[in-house]
């Protein structure tokens, strides 16, 4: 399994981008978290409250965690 995180210590904001997960090919998972912990508020997430998204592009994924961690409260 392949792993990107993108983590910006004034917001307290991170993400981690999972490409190659057993079982989703084709799909990356981002999960966002907010002070160590997963975003239950982030809307559109994949599971209600999880704070992971899927999409189906490495480009996309890697995109979206980079605007959640510059983004500010």
């Amino acid at each position: 399994m392949k792993k990107y995180e993108f983590k910006n210590y004034l917001t307290h904001r991170s993400a981690e981008v999972h490409m190659d997960v057993p079982g989703y090919e084709g799909l990356f998972f981002v999960q966002f978290i907010h002070q160590g912990e997963p975003d239950h508020m982030l809307k559109f997430t994949t599971e209600p409250g999880s704070g992971e998204m899927r999409f189906t592009t490495e480009e996309a994924a890697i995109r979206r965690a980079k605007v959640y961690v510059t983004q500010e409260s």
